[in-house]
């Protein structure tokens, strides 16, 4: 996956040393295999948008829950730009939410979701 790493930042217009991508490679690095199937999943379909169920993660979904129990999970999508939030009064991560994660940026979702399909 690593060696695809700047090709596919360079084409999603960005360079390697940009913070955002080192927190990317960083998060990933950290990612147990038996996770990066679902997460994978989880970006591309944020990546399509459109859909809030597919930017919102309501924590006590146990499908959910199972997730982010994996090994790097909750720090692969945080550094994509998932965040806490509350939503329906159920606690979520959310894309794009003020939390923490930061904007949602479709080409650091094109980049994850190209290093994913990878791994």
């Amino acid at each position: 996956m690593w060696d695809a790493m700047a090709p596919a930042a360079e084409a999603a217009g960005f360079e390697l040393g940009n913070p955002r991508v080192s927190e990317l490679r960083d998060a990933l690095a950290g990612l147990s295999a038996g996770a990066a199937g679902v997460v994978q999943r989880v970006v591309s379909n944020a990546l399509r948008g459109g859909d809030a169920r597919y930017s919102t993660l309501r924590r006590g979904n146990p499908r959910v829950q199972q997730l982010l129990a994996q090994p790097g999970a909750e720090r692969v999508l945080r550094a994509v730009g998932f965040a806490d939030a509350e939503v329906g009064g159920a606690a979520s991560l959310t894309l794009g939410a003020s939390g923490g994660g930061g904007a949602a940026d479709p080409a650091l979702l094109y980049l994850a979701s190209s290093l994913l399909e990878q791994a």
